[in-house]
This record gives C-alpha cells, structure tokens and sequence, in this order.
C-alpha cells in the first residue's frame, strides 16, 4: 500500500512538514533531543504557513 501523494506543491510542503512533526514526536519519547531539533528544523522549512519559505 502506498500513500496518495499531494497534488501541488504547497500540499507537499504541507505533507513533508506533517512527517516531520510526527517523526520529531516520536524522537521525543525516546529522548533523541538532537533528532527532534534536526526534525522541527525541517518542519519549520517545510511548513508553508510558517517556515523560512512561507515569511517570503
């Protein structure tokens, strides 16, 4: 099975910046602090609504 990929760009920067927060949650329970900073960098970038690319 594999996931419905998105259809634009702005839905895949949305996409990847969902992943990284799910991924940067479960580095958290496990205490991985360096891989929650790397992870919520990405998400940051990703993001559209918030990231280095959406205050453009």
């Amino acid at each position: 099975m594999t996931a419905q990929r998105p259809s634009n760009s702005t839905e895949t920067r949305r996409y990847i910046a969902r992943m990284c927060k799910e991924m940067r949650d479960m580095a958290r329970g496990i205490e991985m602090p360096m891989l929650v900073y790397l992870l919520d960098m990405a998400r940051l970038e990703a993001n559209p609504d918030e990231g280095a690319q959406g205050k453009r």
